[in-house]
């Protein structure tokens, strides 16, 4: 015969264990942790709760419990924390900000200690962080998910490492095979491209002071709070990601060294610019499809890459080799003097 409904299913579970239930539910209130606890039924905590006169929680918190799951959240606190500091779910947090109108971060509005060095962008001050600004601004990018993310060929993983590595981050990289949507003859071609996205809100927060925001291809400029001593660094990250090192012998026995940049025209001024600064170029930027191009040839290319990459502790392994290739061939030879008193153009 059934048990009549309502009484308690003899030899189920002891006086004792049921005691132990009781007394957890009466203090976290919440009969799903209570029963994952203790390995039970959520509906068998709430019948023991019920036969010991120990209701239910009406759903919803008191005034001032709200007034201190608020705070604690404008104070940086996440619904997690808040649950457990308040002993609540954090279900019940986020109803209850919701109803008082506060806005719910998402995760990456969250800079946790030691998953990266947020500051790392804030002020550029070390000729490395110079150097990644100009990768960033030629081949990386800023999501609107608060993502800094590089991507470059596989074949220059070594770059994306020491790239992650600077940033202290813990973010993995990852390889993948992508559509180049630009042709080559006329048809699209495949690659394999090893990136890093690590989100941070300090990090893209900083990156925009500098000048590198969201779609900055479609509006590209020129960064900005590089001091002088540094340019240089930052010249060789941009030629690294969107530039030229090409060092080649003709069959006729000459050489054909070439230093150059491709990107928007704001940023293409401003490395013609740089480049007149250090030799004395009449060369002019030229268009290269959607974008426009600067290049620099023979010994002004070796003055230029002796500038960016003669002392450089960072740079792209298979540029900086044509850069060693140049050295070599020009050490071995005699430059002509000019007189180069005509002043470039400067359109």
């Amino acid at each position: 015969m059934a048990p009549r409904k309502g009484t308690r299913p003899p030899n189920k579970l002891s006086l004792q264990l049921e005691e132990r239930i009781a007394r957890l539910y009466a203090i976290q209130r919440s009969s799903r942790r209570v029963a994952k606890r203790f390995g039970i039924a959520a509906g068998t905590v709430l019948r023991i709760a019920n036969e010991r006169g120990i209701t239910a929680p009406a759903w919803g918190l008191t005034k001032g419990k709200v007034r201190l799951v608020v705070n604690a959240y404008l104070e940086g606190k996440s619904g997690p924390e808040i649950a457990t500091e308040l002993n609540i779910t954090p279900t019940t947090v986020y109803a209850h900000l919701r109803k008082t109108g506060q806005s719910i971060r998402t995760v990456s509005d969250y800079d946790l200690e030691g998953d990266c060095s947020h500051d790392y962008f804030e002020v550029i001050d070390r000729p490395e962080k110079a150097y990644w600004l100009g990768l960033l601004l030629a081949d990386g990018c800023v999501s609107k998910e608060n993502e800094v993310i590089l991507s470059l060929h596989v074949r220059d993983i070594d770059t994306v490492r020491a790239f992650k590595s600077a940033l202290s981050s813990c973010a993995k990289i990852t390889i993948r095979e992508q559509l180049n949507k630009r042709v080559r003859g006329g048809k699209p071609f495949r690659s394999t491209c090893a990136a890093v996205h690590i989100r941070s809100r300090r990090l893209c927060a900083a990156l925009a002071k500098h000048g590198i925001l969201p779609g900055k291809t479609r509006n590209p400029r020129m960064v900005r709070g590089v001091p002088p001593e540094f340019e240089r660094d930052f010249w060789r990250g941009a030629v690294d990601g969107d530039g030229w090192v090409v060092f080649s012998m003709r069959p006729n026995g000459s050489s054909q060294f070439i230093v150059g940049f491709t990107g928007g025209m704001p940023v293409v001024k401003a490395f013609q610019r740089f480049c007149r600064q250090h030799c004395p170029t009449r060369a002019e930027i030229k268009p290269n499809h959607s974008v426009h191009s600067f290049v620099v040839t023979d010994w002004f290319a070796y003055d230029m890459a002796n500038l960016m990459y003669g002392k450089a502790a960072i740079y792209m392994r298979r540029k900086f080799e044509r850069y060693q290739e140049a050295l070599i061939y020009f050490g071995t030879r005699t430059r002509r003097l000019r007189n180069w008193n005509k002043p470039p153009r400067n359109k």
